[in-house]
C-alpha cells in the first residue's frame, strides 16, 4: 500500500468539482458500489415496504397514496447513512488499494460492534422513525388520526436530519479512522475518542456543513425523481406495468429511486470528507510523510 499514491488526486476542490468527481468514482467502482448499496439497502427496503404497502391497497389507495410516497421518503432519508456505511468503508480502502475487496467493507462494519449500530439506529433516530410508521400502520384510522401520525413522524425525522447535518462524517470517522468510543491514552499511538475527533473535525467549517447538507438534499431530490421517472417510463415501454393490477408496479419503483439517490450522496459525502481533511489538516503532507517513513523503514529492515 503506497500512501502517497491514491486513486483520487489529493488536492482542494470546489463543491461543483466534488460532484463531478462523484460521477468519476461511480464509473470506476460501479459494480462494487452497486453491490454494497444493494446489501445495505435491501433489508430496509423490505421493512419499509412491509410497513407502508397497506397505503396503496385497493381499499386505501385514493386516501393514502400520497402518504405512501411521503412516508417512504421519510424512512429512506432516516436510514440512508446507516445503509450506505459499507460504501464509506469500501471507498476508504479504494483510496490506497488498486483492488479493494468488498468483504473488507463488511468486516469493518462488523468489527465496530453494537456501539456503531446504537449511534446510527438510536442516536440518529432510525428506530424512532420506524416505530412511528409502525404505529401509523397499526392505527389506520380517520383523517384526524392520519394527520396526528404525520405530525409525529416529522419530529424524529427532523431531529435525525439535524444531528446528521452537524456531524455528517460519522461513518468515515468510525470506519476509516477507527475512532474509539473513549480516549485510549495507554496505547502506543494515542487514539482520540469519537466525540472529541468529531468535534474537532466538524467545528472547523461550522455553518458550511449546513450549506453542504442542503445542497446534497437538493441533488438527491432531483436525482430520485429523475431515476423514478426513468424507471417508470422504461417499465411502460416494456409493457411491464400490466403485470400487476391497477398499475401497482409504480409503487415498487419509488424506493429503488430513493436508494439510488442515497448511494450517490454517500459517495459525495466521502469525497467531501477527504476534501475537508485536505483543507484543514494538511492531509496531503501527512500522507507523503507517512509514505516516506514507511519506505525508509522497509529499506532499513532489508539492509
Amino acid at each position: 500500500m503506497q500512501l502517497d499514491r491514491t486513486f483520487i488526486a489529493i488536492r482542494k476542490r470546489t463543491l461543483i468539482e466534488l460532484w463531478d468527481l462523484t460521477l468519476q468514482v461511480l464509473r470506476r467502482h460501479f459494480f462494487a458500489l452497486a453491490i454494497l448499496l444493494l446489501v445495505g439497502a435491501l433489508p430496509w427496503f423490505l421493512l419499509n415496504f412491509a410497513l407502508t404497502w397497506w397505503m396503496v391497497g385497493e381499499s386505501q389507495f385514493e386516501e393514502y397514496v400520497y402518504w405512501f410516497y411521503w412516508v417512504n421518503i421519510c424512512l429512506v432519508t432516516s436510514q440512508a447513512q446507516v445503509a450506505t456505511s459499507y460504501i464509506s468503508s469500501y471507498l476508504g480502502h479504494a483510496m490506497f488499494d488498486e483492488n479493494p475487496q468488498i468483504s473488507t467493507a463488511f468486516r469493518d462494519v462488523r468489527e465496530r460492534g453494537a456501539w456503531f449500530w446504537w449511534l446510527h439506529l438510536v442516536n440518529r433516530m432510525v428506530f424512532p422513525v420506524v416505530g412511528v410508521v409502525a404505529m401509523g400502520a397499526m392505527a389506520k384510522g380517520t383523517d384526524a388520526v392520519t394527520l396526528v401520525w404525520g405530525l409525529l413522524l416529522c419530529g424524529p425525522v427532523a431531529l435525525g436530519l439535524l444531528i446528521r447535518s452537524r456531524t455528517p462524517y460519522m461513518n468515515e470517522l468510525l470506519l476509516l479512522e477507527k475512532a474509539p468510543r473513549m480516549d485510549d491514552l495507554g496505547s502506543s499511538s494515542v487514539q482520540i475518542s469519537y466525540n472529541a475527533r468529531s468535534r474537532g473535525l466538524h467545528s472547523v467549517i461550522g455553518a458550511d456543513l449546513v450549506s453542504r447538507f442542503l445542497l446534497a438534499g437538493v441533488v438527491a431530490a432531483g436525482l430520485a425523481y429523475s431515476v423514478f421517472a426513468t424507471l417508470y417510463i422504461g417499465a411502460q415501454a416494456l409493457n411491464l406495468d400490466t403485470i400487476l393490477e391497477n398499475g401497482a408496479l409504480v409503487h415498487y419503483l419509488w424506493q429503488p429511486a430513493l436508494w439510488v439517490a442515497a448511494g450517490f450522496v454517500a459517495v459525495n459525502r466521502f469525497l467531501a470528507y477527504i476534501d475537508l481533511r485536505i483543507r484543514t489538516e494538511g492531509w496531503s503532507v501527512m500522507l507523503s510523510m507517512k509514505a516516506e517513513a514507511n519506505r525508509q523503514k522497509a529499506e532499513t529492515a532489508i539492509g
